[in-house]
């Protein structure tokens, strides 16, 4: 299972440079303040990127991207 505060993305057949590319643009955005109201808010974030082998379970791949922040 996801923690309240994490999300999954999955980028099949996708290598090292496009997942370093996508975790960069997500964080970028993540990252953006925006107003609500009178406030200005500020999230921070962080991205673990992992691959796994086929036969690997997807259990693995979820620790090893966790372990990657």
């Amino acid at each position: 299972p996801v923690a309240g505060d994490a999300f999954v993305v999955v980028l099949p057949g996708a290598g090292a440079a496009e997942c370093h590319t996508v975790a960069e643009r997500l964080l970028q955005v993540v990252r953006t303040p925006f107003a609500i109201d009178d406030l200005t808010l500020a999230l921070q974030a962080s991205a673990g990127i992992a691959w796994r082998s086929p036969v690997d379970p997807v259990a693995d791949l979820y620790e090893s991207a966790f372990l990657a922040c």
